[in-house]
């Protein structure tokens, strides 16, 4: 099987309660185009090639520490965004969620129409991750993206 286009970027991070707790057993699913701003959607109506080698898609389950990993490329942009994951949280004990990664550092984020309609600052923040060089031999990228649920209501333990 060949490699799919792009810089392999490893994305990880944890799904976590309001107070700093794993959640377990949380389904995580990211999808992004690929490396020529295609995504594999029959809606996709872009020009450009698709690499047939990306998936396009992903997902998995956190483990007790409410850990979750993927390995992907670092996103790129098509026309009208600026590079981003999405990501979709579901689980028992909480309502779903859906959300973008976007990458720190990019001058597109500036005129990003959805990243630039969330006005607070410390919101807008944590959507934004870098990808940095992984230590060793390896041409990796790495991204944290640590996910934290925000209603606390739905945490709460029957006593």
């Amino acid at each position: 099987d060949a490699l799919a286009a792009g810089q392999t970027a490893n994305v990880y991070g944890r799904v976590l309660d309001p107070g700093g707790r794993p959640i377990a057993n949380a389904r995580v699913e990211i999808w992004q185009c690929d490396a020529n701003g295609r995504y594999h959607h029959p809606g996709d109506r872009g020009s450009a090639p698709r690499d047939d080698n990306f998936q396009g898609f992903g997902a998995t389950v956190t483990d007790a520490d409410g850990r979750y990993r993927f390995r992907t490329i670092k996103p790129v942009p098509y026309p009208g965004r600026t590079p981003h994951i999405h990501f979709r949280l579901e689980g028992a004990g909480f309502e779903s969620l859906t959300t973008q990664m976007y990458v720190r550092g990019e001058p597109r984020n500036e005129t990003d129409f959805l990243l630039n309609r969330i006005h607070d600052a410390r919101a807008r923040e944590s959507l934004l991750v870098e990808f940095a060089a992984e230590p060793g031999a390896s041409a990796a990228l790495s991204a944290r993206f640590d996910l934290v649920l925000a209603h606390a209501a739905a945490f709460e333990r029957a006593t």
